[in-house]
């Protein structure tokens, strides 16, 4: 497997709304080694952002590009947005792009130690893994190229946006509960950067750097490397210390960008990220005898050539990402694998290409239309092995995926924006096929195909000074993928053999959603009252078919279910107090998120009823704080541990973070962060608990 070391393997509140640089970012990513690294310089903001630089904005003209793909004003959006800004992602205690969603905005998450996480909006269940999930992740507007959302770590990050609701009619497969836009760093005029160093609790040792700016008066870059060893184990909030949960990673990334010509820029960009030595502690239940470790390679690119010609302003884009995993056994309960101790058992591969190409075509004063043409072809390959070292069947075959999409939006503006209206759709042709994989004899190569259209409208009308009323109605969907198509894998649990199969007749899943809402924003205040509801039609899920005593083996399989079905409410909240103190808010409240099966009703699983995200900013002089809280109430999910997987409760918890700084000199500065103040004993996933307090204080230096 393609590897590439930077050092030797080893044995990271709602968006502030005080007038803040406008963002343009730059992310996007190449595998295909032998070309990827010759144009891995390259990399591109969005098209409407390439051209120009402006002024600061407040919260009343604050732009976002994830609603429509274009740089709009947010009070104009039909759409629910939240931003994170960088100011926020500083403040929040955090190690990864999961952390920050979790405790800033109203995702539902699932999160194990040992480097592995995925969400979920608006009730859909949170997923880790897979090519094909029910909630998008975008770097710069373009597929991330990652399926582990713990791998996207932040210090290159300018800002996120996480749009609520359906995006399929822009985005395609996948946004079928929202889209999360990660927007990163793109540095124009004098050069700046920071450099740091911190130690925390766990011997966890932070180093980071980062720099940009403008070379010359047309070329500029960004560049930003991150160290962070978390070397001993970490302690839960129980006072016991997890065996096996040490890790470490390292990332680099680089942009250049230029000025080719009057309005027209070409920018590119590489993403290196790499875990090393990631522990991973296996279920609680199982002690010490079910350890494992990891590594994860990631390596992105991209390159975008943008401009702007009378009334059309236009973007080209190609991406390339490749993603790698190996996983050994550490310890087992089978006396057989002893000797062997540790090996491999794993290792995948995916890789990812792409384009994407888009004009915004300004047709009007007050009126726009965006069209463009999306492709990309995604690859997985993936091989097991015994102890000895001979390969065997893996549970997914090798597949592939195509899928070429073309969509178009176009927005009206009436009244100087007073009233607010968008049309679009998107029709895509996705091919998914599954491969011949050596020593996989249990399934035929096979392909299936879809082509699917989804609209969307949405409305945004001011009621009275700051007062809009807003709302949404569209279609999403989602392709099977091929494990849930021809997957095939025989695991032990409890002394009693668990077989999870595919199931070559499922069809995609698909969904109606519509939401309105009420929004007020004024300087110094925002606050968004928002109902949904979605419907979905052939859901696809995991099913027991057969559940006997042993020594007959469970079956599990994945079926279209009947239907399901999410109704909620959204708040978003925040409010500077003082110029010094500020508050802000979210909540999640699901009055139904249940899914029928085979004539049955439960509550969809990993989906808490409620979820509340509270704090309090506080800023004077050179101090500078934030207290968050995060209650999760109940949920349900599978016991895995016990004969027949049965349904159990989670119990509610709350956890606090808290981050301080003190800038003792103009380019040197402190900050000190600590994680589950209070020392909660907590999961995100019954088995695997989460550390205790933690701390980790660091050292700036900014230039």
């Amino acid at each position: 497997m393609y590897r590439l070391d930077l050092v030797p393997s080893l044995a990271r509140r709602r968006s502030r709304f005080l007038p803040y640089p406008n963002p343009r970012s730059v992310v996007r990513r190449w595998p295909r080694w032998g070309v990827g690294l010759a144009v891995i310089g390259l990399s591109v903001s969005n098209p409407a952002t390439a051209f120009e630089d402006r002024g600061p904005v407040g919260v009343l003209d604050e732009v976002v590009v994830t609603a429509g793909r274009v740089e709009t004003r947010r009070i104009e959006t039909p759409q629910r947005v939240e931003v994170i800004t960088r100011e926020d992602i500083e403040r929040t205690p955090a190690v990864d792009l999961t952390d920050v969603l979790k405790k800033t905005v109203g995702v539902d998450v699932i999160q194990y130690p040992g480097v592995l996480s995925g969400i979920g909006i608006r009730g859909f269940r949170p997923e880790f893994g897979g090519i094909n999930k029910r909630s998008l992740l975008l770097i710069d507007g373009r597929p991330a190229g990652a399926t582990n959302l713990a791998t996207i770590l932040l210090d290159n990050v300018e800002r996120i946006e996480v749009l609520r609701g359906p995006a399929s009619a822009l985005y395609g497969s996948s946004a079928m509960g929202g889209v999360v836009n990660v927007i990163t760093r793109k540095s124009r005029g004098p050069m700046s950067g920071e450099a740091r160093v911190g130690y925390g609790s766990f011997e966890t040792y932070d180093l980071g750097a980062k720099a940009g700016g403008s070379l010359t008066e047309s070329v500029d870059f960004d560049l930003s490397a991150n160290y962070f060893n978390q070397s001993d184990d970490f302690r839960m909030g129980s006072g016991d210390t997890r065996p096996n949960t040490s890790f470490y990673t390292q990332s680099l990334t680089g942009r250049l960008g230029a000025d080719v010509a009057e309005r027209w820029r070409i920018d590119g960009k590489f993403d290196l990220y790499q875990g090393r030595d990631i522990a991973t502690p296996g279920d609680i239940f199982d002690g010490t005898t079910n350890q494992g470790s990891k590594d994860v390679d990631r390596l992105t690119g991209d390159v975008r050539l943008g401009g702007r010609f009378e009334r059309h302003a236009v973007s080209f884009t190609l991406f390339a990402a490749r993603e790698e995993s190996e996983n050994y056994r550490v310890t087992s309960r089978n006396p057989a694998d002893q000797p062997f101790l540790p090996f491999q058992s794993f290792d995948s591969v995916i890789d990812w290409f792409g384009m994407q190409a888009q004009n915004d075509w300004q047709w009007s004063d007050a009126h726009n239309l965006v069209v463009g043409i999306d492709y990309e072809k995604v690859e997985y390959a993936a091989r097991s092995y015994r102890n000895t070292g001979e390969r065997i069947a893996p549970f997914t075959p090798n597949n592939q995926k195509d899928t070429l999409g073309v969509y178009a939006e176009n927005t009206f503006r009436f009244n100087d924006a007073d009233t607010v209206l968008t049309l679009g759709g998107r029709f895509d042709y996705i091919d998914t096929e599954t491969l011949e994989t050596p020593f996989k004899t249990d399934f035929t190569p096979s392909s299936a195909s879809f082509n699917i259209f989804n609209p969307s409208i949405g409305f945004k009308q001011l009621l009275w000074p700051n007062w809009r009323l807003h709302g949404t109605l569209g279609r999403a969907f989602v392709a099977p993928d091929a494990g849930q198509l021809t997957g095939f894998n025989e695991s032990v649990v409890g002394g009693q053999v668990r077989i999870t199969q595919g199931n070559p007749n499922l069809d995609p899943e698909r969904s109606t959603s519509w939401d309105v809402g009420l929004e007020y924003v004024d300087e110094g205040i925002r606050f968004n009252l928002t109902y949904f509801q979605t419907r979905v039609k052939d859901r696809i899920t995991r099913v027991t078919l057969a559940n006997p005593s042993p020594p007959d083996p469970v079956i599990i399989s994945f079926a279209n279910t009947d239907s399901a079905r999410i109704r909620g409410l959204e708040l978003e909240g925040s409010w500077w107090i003082t110029p010094s103190w500020s508050l802000f808010a979210n909540a999640n409240y699901y009055f139904t998120r249940t899914e029928e099966l085979g004539g049955q009703s439960r509550d969809i699983l990993n989906v808490p009823r409620i979820t509340v995200r509270a704090g309090v900013d506080y800023e004077w002089g050179p101090w500078i704080g934030r207290f968050s809280l995060r209650y999760v109430g109940k949920q349900k999910d599978n016991d895995w541990n016990v004969a027949g997987a049965p349904i159990i409760e989670y119990p509610t918890f709350t956890v606090a973070d808290l981050h301080g700084g003190y800038r003792f000199a103009e380019a040197h500065r402190v900050s000190l962060d600590v994680q589950n103040l209070f020392d909660k004993d907590y999961f995100e996933k019954k088995g695997f608990p989460l550390a205790g307090r933690s701390f980790l204080l660091r050292y700036h230096y900014e230039f």
